[in-house]
This record gives C-alpha cells, structure tokens and sequence, in this order.
C-alpha cells in the first residue's frame, strides 16, 4: 500500500537507474545463484529480453521513448524517487503512468491525443509545452483510465514488495545455515568472524526493506529500552569496524 512505500534514492533518471543497477550488482554478482531469475520482475513489467535489461543493470545503455517511461515507473515502485517525474504536472505523469504501466502504447496514447509519437516523448521530457486543450484531453483520458491504473499500481507494487520480502527471507535462511555452520567450528576465531560477517550480511538485506523505514511514534515506543541499548551498541561495533576498512582500503 502506498503508506507502505519507501524512499530508497531521490536523483534524475539516470542518477536512479545506475544507483539501482548498482545496487543490484553489489547483491547479485555476474555469475551469482539466481541473478538471471531476479531480473524477471524488470523484465515482466518492462516487456523486455533479459540482455536489454541487463544492459541497464550493468549501465550500457539508457533506454528512451516508451521503454523509459516503463522503467521509470518500475523505478518508481522500487522507492526511487525520480525528480523528472517528481516536478511533472499531475496530469501529465497520469499519461505518462498509462503508458508505463501498459494500459496503453505510447503509439495509441498518441493518436487519441493527436499527436505524433515523437512529440509527445518531448512533452514528458519537458523539452516542448502543451495547449490547454490538449491539457483537458489528457485528464479526461487519465480520469478515464484511473482506476485501472490504480488497480494496476498497486498490485505491481504488491508483487515486487512480496518478491523482495521472500528473497531477502530466503537469503537470510541461507545465511542462517552457514552461520550455524561456522559456529559449529568452536573457538576458532577466523570461523566466528565469518560467522558473524554472514549475520551482518543477513541483517543489511532485512534492512534494505525498509522495514524500520516508517516507524510510527507508537511502534518506536514499543521498542524496548534493551532494544535500544542493543541498537547503539551494535553501532559503536560498526563504528569502530567502519573505520578499520577505510584505513585499510585508503
């Protein structure tokens, strides 16, 4: 739902998809279990091959016309905040959202707007203005299609958050598995590290979530004062460990 949605990154399009794809990478290296099958979810909304999408991941190639609209919103549901669309009037970012969710082809979208293709990839650009006519053909097109769009938002939302959830959730039994693993090594101190860096791992994907993202006042009073303590001394050890890896790296 849409108090449910979080802010990940707020940039430029561009800006956002490297930060995704980034992102992504950092998880799922080339060559890593399943990166192929958690691309589908780009792939299924987006309507592309699995080699377009993953030139996006791996920043190859910036996609436009109908193509960026799609991904855009995909973003957009993934807690990007894209800023083009961000200061894009209202009615507007409706026509382009019918075209990013598939409810129309920017083609068809076009033709009952009278437009040509081409200039009306430059309205959503901003690089060309519109008439108050053609302004009142979009909202009652958009107001037309609202509720499906709506419907159609939600539910990829749904889908991409469920699927997130259930990844992470699975990762973290994987995690889980070699931590018990480690641990069953005894006082070796090399086993205990790896043990407790696979936590961390574990604990970064749960995080990634958002799950603590938009805690109300009455769920942060609930947190007790152990909760607390635990949270603050977690962050001194992370501290502390921070500054020993950028030393290194440096």
């Amino acid at each position: 739902m849409d108090n449910e949605r979080i802010e990940i990154f707020r940039e430029h399009f561009e800006e956002c998809l490297r930060h995704f794809g980034k992102t992504f990478s950092a998880n799922y290296p080339p060559g890593s279990r399943n990166r192929c099958k958690l691309l589908k979810p780009l792939i299924d909304f987006c309507g592309v091959g699995r080699q377009t999408a993953q030139k996006w991941i791996d920043d190859m190639g910036i996609p436009r016309g109908e193509l960026m609209m799609k991904l855009s919103c995909y973003l957009d549901l993934n807690g990007y905040r894209i800023i083009e669309l961000e200061r894009m009037p209202r009615v507007i970012r409706g026509v382009l959202e019918l075209i990013g969710f598939s409810i129309l082809s920017a083609n068809d979208m076009a033709v009952a707007l009278g437009y040509e293709v081409q200039s009306l990839y430059d309205i959503f650009l901003r690089e060309a203005g519109t008439s108050q006519e053609k302004e009142a053909m979009m909202f009652e097109l958009w107001k037309g299609k609202k509720t499906e769009l709506e419907t159609k938002n939600h539910e990829a939302f749904e889908s991409i958050h469920l699927a997130r959830v259930s990844r992470a959730t699975s990762e973290s039994e994987v995690i889980g598995q070699q931590v018990l693993s480690l641990m069953k090594s005894g006082e070796d101190i090399s086993a205990r590290r790896n043990a407790t860096l696979a936590i961390i791992r574990g604990l970064r994907l749960l995080l990634d979530e958002g799950l603590f993202s938009n805690l109300t006042s009455k769920e942060i009073s609930g947190i007790s004062n152990d909760e607390r303590l635990d949270v603050l001394q977690l962050l001194n050890h992370f501290t502390a460990l921070s500054s020993k890896l950028i030393q290194v790296r440096d």
